[in-house]
């Protein structure tokens, strides 16, 4: 059971194609497209709960999925 404040995340490294629809909400891709994914279309994933940081390198894909109420700040150094 995740925190009431978490967040899932899905990365594709920069040279991977992501299969993230730019038109679509995360949510719906999780239940859309996600279902649909050959296991080397897979992306990494992870679940950052309250208080947790994740440093996103460069040149990577992601999405997030808010697991309840959440706050997110992105800064591109």
């Amino acid at each position: 059971m995740y925190a009431p404040c978490a967040q899932r995340w899905f990365l594709y490294p920069p040279d991977a194609t992501p299969h993230f629809s730019p038109v679509a909400t995360s949510l719906s891709w999780v239940y859309d497209e996600y279902p649909q994914l050959r296991p080397s279309e897979m992306p990494m994933e992870c679940v950052l709960q309250k208080g947790e940081v994740l440093y996103l390198p460069h040149g990577w894909w992601h999405a997030t999925l808010n697991l309840g109420e959440t706050v997110f700040i992105s800064v591109f150094v």
